[in-house]
């Protein structure tokens, strides 16, 4: 499969709609939870953002009347009208990019060779791409990470060490971040690296730990020795540019998309403080608090990793054994709970931090919202050929990006509750 030359790509958008149009939802890898539990609904806005109607009270103009009464044509009591308010919702942007030289392209003489350099690319391309909408729709408008201690607390080079909290703690987040740009703020929001940059080089956890220890390289030393305990890490650039995560509105109490939280309750999401680990009773309770506020139905509830080997050694299910071919299986995938509401689906999420977990209705109540999922066809035109190659303006090579542009809506937050505290 030949290119026709440095600036054709007419073969490349071909073998991409032949190989990659009809698959790219197998691309996604398994850590993009929240990424299919969360239906995308395409353009659902209007204009720049994205309006919807919430019933934030309901409507109380009642009158009781007894035996008595009832028999005479008695008063009404003066109508209470409920509330509607608009929640205002935008939208953000995201774009991912990779390069490929000419003489790489060139050397794909074949359908097959063209194929061996491209299905990498792509492939990882799309799951980085995954990866960072799962941080948005998770900790979008918050962090993904707090600083707890420096391990050489002497040590001023332009590359050093720190270990997150453990309530902040997920290798899951940061062992596919190694390589990436980060920043870092303060507590009070003053951008650390405000001049140079600060590059995530190494990720782990130490034996015996439960934190993550993160390397950072610095282009500027003094940056990194300023940094402090309670510093909160963030993707770099993401920073009021990112959509608002799941994380920051269940913690909201404030105004939110336009609505006030400490007006109208019924905005504000429940909250459950664990202090310690995550038994099924603490399961219960916090649903016990969605139930009243927003009606029975079935629930998931979202764990960390660690938190999810505690409680799977936990239950009972784990007495029972299933053999087949020879083989003893132990253990469960997915945790099925018979809660006050309903049925209770507990999940183990890669990337949620240690401390947290979250549970509501991923498919009833939250809604991915916005001009594009993520997509290879950069032009914005149904049926239009993918133009996934684009030439570099001044380098011998050629671009292929990809898009998407969202933002996330829980239309009931008080039918989602937000576990803290959780110690593994």
């Amino acid at each position: 499969m030949a290119v026709e030359g440095p600036g054709s790509t007419s073969n490349a958008d071909g073998y991409f709609k032949e190989i990659y149009a009809d698959n790219l939802e197998n691309l996604v890898p398994e850590h993009s939870v929240f990424g299919q539990d969360i239906a995308f609904r395409e353009k659902e806005k209007l204009g720049d953002s994205y309006h919807m109607p919430v019933r934030v009270r309901r409507g109380h103009g009642v009158t009781f009347a007894g035996p008595s009464s009832s028999m005479g044509a008695f008063t009404l009591n003066a109508a209470r009208s409920g509330k509607m308010l608009d929640a205002r919702v935008e939208g953000s942007t995201f774009v991912g990019r990779e390069d490929i030289s000419y003489k790489a392209v060139m050397s794909a003489d074949s359908k097959r060779a063209f194929g061996n350099l491209f299905d990498d690319t792509v492939k990882d391309l799309m799951a980085s791409t995954a990866f960072y909408r799962e941080l948005c729709l998770l900790y979008g408008g918050g962090d993904i990470g707090v600083l707890g201690t420096e391990v050489d607390a002497a040590d001023t080079d332009t590359e050093q060490q720190w270990d997150l909290t453990a309530a902040s703690s997920c290798l899951g987040i940061f062992a596919q971040m190694e390589g990436a740009l980060i920043d870092i703020y303060s507590a009070a929001g003053a951008k650390r690296n405000a001049a140079g940059t600060f590059e995530l080089t190494g990720a782990s956890i130490p034996d015996g730990s439960s934190q993550v220890r993160l390397t950072i390289k610095a282009s500027d030393a003094s940056e990194l020795n300023n940094c402090a305990a309670t510093d909160v890490v963030l993707p770099a650039g993401a920073k009021g540019e990112w959509f608002t995560g799941l994380e920051t509105i269940l913690k909201n109490d404030a105004t939110l998309f336009n609505i006030d939280a400490s007006v109208y309750s019924l905005w504000k999401a429940n909250t459950h403080a664990v202090g310690g680990a995550l038994t099924m009773d603490h399961v219960q309770k916090a649903a016990e608090k969605i139930v009243p506020r927003a009606g029975l139905g079935d629930l998931s509830c979202y764990v960390s990793v660690p938190t999810w080997r505690k409680l799977n050694s936990d239950i009972v299910g784990m007495r029972q054994f299933t053999e087949g071919g020879g083989v003893a299986e132990l253990g469960a995938k997915e945790i099925r709970y018979h809660g006050p509401g309903g049925t209770i689906a507990i999940k183990s999420h890669p990337m949620l931090k240690a401390g947290l977990a979250m549970m509501g209705d991923p498919k009833g109540n939250a809604r991915r919202v916005g001009a594009s999922d993520i997509t290879f066809e950069l032009d914005g035109v149904p049926g239009a050929p993918p133009k996934f190659l684009r030439q570099l303006a001044n380098k011998a090579g050629y671009e292929i990006r990809i898009a998407y542009d969202q933002a996330l809506v829980i239309p009931r937050p008080a039918g989602w509750t937000v576990l803290t505290g959780i110690t593994n």
